[in-house]
């Protein structure tokens, strides 16, 4: 008997919003073609699930009380359908995996290979918000012994060895060089106009350097620079305001410069050609990111 490939996740593309939701669909796509495979999505929610070939995909529900009790939910759920062989990959961010490898032998995963992929974890991400949010510091901490328990960190980019070795203690021979695949996407038929448009693709985010942009964008406007700047991609939520990012950045807007910025909200992928085709660039403004899907994804559109 073949083992199974799983990963748990609380993202998952097109059903919930997330890049890592985005690389864990098209992992499951290439890797499911080829062996057996699983995802356990967790949601504190009903989902609906598409279809995917030869992949199945369970909803497992968890309790949105606390980091802790979303990890210890995520090993139950595990427990039930990992089998000895199987190998595991988790998310990082939230420290999900830190229920099931601080209590391994009591939910007999011994003999399961358990990796973790970086992607954007609460630890790195918290040093560069306007504001840290209080209860960041225990996903953080959860975070690094995951890191460190975990058989396996596959990171997308050659420098975040440096990452785990000097921040996390993590051994080198446990680290492996993953990048994530890029989506297919068709070429774009570029027509740029006049005034120039620069397009912004991701979920509005303070990580995502938003708010930087929209400081940036008025500075040049200020200046006498005649552009446009068009944002695609869902809201985020503003830990430093309290709010929906994009009523944060549409505050930040004075009435004369309004109509400069467009919000488009969020798309489905097979959209974005037609949405960037009048664009000169594609903008990344971001504060952190392990690997910026949407500016791979923005140049394999051309």
């Amino acid at each position: 008997m073949t083992s199974r490939l799983t990963f748990v996740t609380t993202e998952l593309y097109s059903e919930l919003p997330g890049g890592a939701g985005v690389v864990v669909d098209t992992l499951v796509s290439l890797a499911g073609r080829n062996r057996d495979c699983a995802v356990l999505l967790l949601s504190p929610t009903p989902v609906e699930v598409a279809k995917r070939n030869s992949v199945s995909v369970e909803v497992s529900p968890v309790r949105s009380a606390g980091f802790l009790e979303r990890s210890q939910d995520a090993a139950d759920a595990l427990a039930q359908v990992v089998q000895p062989g199987d190998r595991v990959e988790f998310q990082d961010f939230e420290g999900l995996a830190f229920w099931a490898l601080s209590h391994r032998a009591e939910y007999g995963l011994e003999n399961v290979t358990v990796t973790v992929r970086l992607h954007g974890p609460y630890d790195l991400i918290s040093e560069v918000m306007e504001t840290t949010p209080e209860d960041w510091k225990l996903p953080s901490a959860m975070e690094a012994e995951v890191f460190r328990m975990a058989d396996a960190v596959l990171i997308p980019t050659v420098g975040h060895r440096e990452t785990l070795t000097s921040r996390y203690g993590v051994e080198p021979e446990r680290i492996i060089l993953a990048p994530p695949p890029v989506p297919d996407l068709p070429k774009v038929g570029r027509a740029p106009t006049h005034p120039p448009v620069l397009a912004v693709v991701g979920r509005l985010g303070e990580v995502k350097g938003s708010q930087d942009l929209v400081r940036a964008a008025l500075a040049l406007l200020r200046e006498g620079v005649d552009i446009r700047i068009r944002f695609i991609g869902a809201d985020g939520w503003s830990p430093t305001t309290g709010t929906g990012m994009r009523e944060w950045l549409e505050s930040m807007i004075d009435s004369e410069h309004r109509e400069v910025f467009e919000f488009v909200g969020h798309v489905e992928r097979d959209r974005l050609p037609e949405l960037l085709a009048d664009v000169t660039a594609v903008v990344v403004p971001s504060r952190f990111e392990s690997f910026s899907l949407a500016a791979h994804e923005a140049r394999r559109m051309g």
